[in-house]
């Protein structure tokens, strides 16, 4: 897989990739560092490696635990994502089949208008 934004790149074997434009996947908080607000994705990428320190990595997200300097585990924000794989792996939004790659994922900051709130916020 390869990985590029203005803040990160990788390039290499990853086991997942979640993209966040919130803090919660499920019931679990593990883009903890998100902001409704700021125009950013919050990426989290788990790299592969051995099968014990990947479990012991999913037991410290699950418990909501801080991921930063973490072994196995890459963390960034950025408005626009870019995603290729030569391998015909599949993508997920919200459990549901998504396209195929390559991906080009973006947050366009202010982009939607809430309506029905006192105080006028763009999100």
């Amino acid at each position: 897989m390869k990985v590029k934004s203005e803040n990160a790149i990788f390039d290499g074997d990853m086991y997942l990739m979640l993209i966040f434009n919130g803090q919660m996947a499920g019931n679990f908080k593990f883009a903890y560092k998100a902001e409704i607000q700021d125009g950013l994705l919050d990426v989290i990428i788990i790299k592969a490696g051995m099968i014990k320190d990947i479990i012991a990595l999913f037991i410290k997200m699950l418990r909501g635990d801080h991921l930063e300097d973490t072994s196995g585990l890459i963390y960034f924000k950025s408005n626009k994502i870019e995603v290729y794989c030569d391998e015909d792996i599949v993508t997920d939004i919200d459990g549901e089949r998504g396209p195929d790659f390559p991906l080009v994922i973006e947050c366009i900051k202010g982009g939607m208008e809430v309506l029905g709130l006192k105080d006028e916020i763009k999100l």
